[in-house]
């Protein structure tokens, strides 16, 4: 009998938190994975970024894709923090809530107290940084120099890039395939 059969024979759910962690980290990235994936699929159908003609997927532009996951990401943020101070307590309930879920699940998918503190700085990484930093990384290899993300509306806005250049300044701009 080998060691981890040992192990989950003794802690059954292990598996279960585990993967109830990976879907806690992976749900908050949704928008930069979409970004991604439209991005990508553009690539792979031979769009260009400065081109003239609307790139699809199926029947919507690859810049309504983006422009939907940027603003589910960023977008409803700033929406809500204009509307309410209110909303925005609701909003760091949330994440308090999230991250002690997370806490929670990270204690009882791991049993040694060294992976528990590190996957725990590890977690603790990604939810400072990929919120802020995901959808700038996620439309930065579209970049070039008719098209650059929008970094607060401090630049001016290139012909052919965009079609609501600085509609809403504090969120990265729309880019048109």
């Amino acid at each position: 009998m080998n060691k981890r059969s040992f192990e989950d024979r003794r802690h059954p759910r292990r598996h279960f938190w585990r993967v109830v962690l990976l879907l806690l980290l992976i749900i908050p990235s949704l928008p930069e994975i979409a970004i991604l994936v439209a991005a990508a699929l553009a690539g792979i159908m031979g769009c260009e970024l400065d081109q003239k003609d609307a790139c699809l997927i199926g029947s919507l532009p690859v810049s309504d894709i983006i422009a939907f996951a940027l603003q589910a990401g960023a977008g409803v943020v700033i929406t809500g923090m204009r509307i309410s101070h209110l909303w925005l307590i609701a909003f760091y309930v949330a994440i308090v809530g999230w991250l002690m879920v997370s806490y929670i699940a990270l204690i009882l998918g791991w049993a040694h107290t060294f992976s528990r503190l590190l996957l725990g700085f590890v977690v603790a990484l990604f939810f400072a940084f990929v919120p802020y930093f995901g959808p700038m990384m996620a439309v930065s290899h579209l970049a070039n120099n008719n098209c650059r993300p929008d970094d607060g509306g401090t630049r001016p806005c290139s012909s052919g890039c965009s079609t609501q250049c600085h509609a809403e300044p504090s969120l990265l701009q729309r880019v048109r395939w």
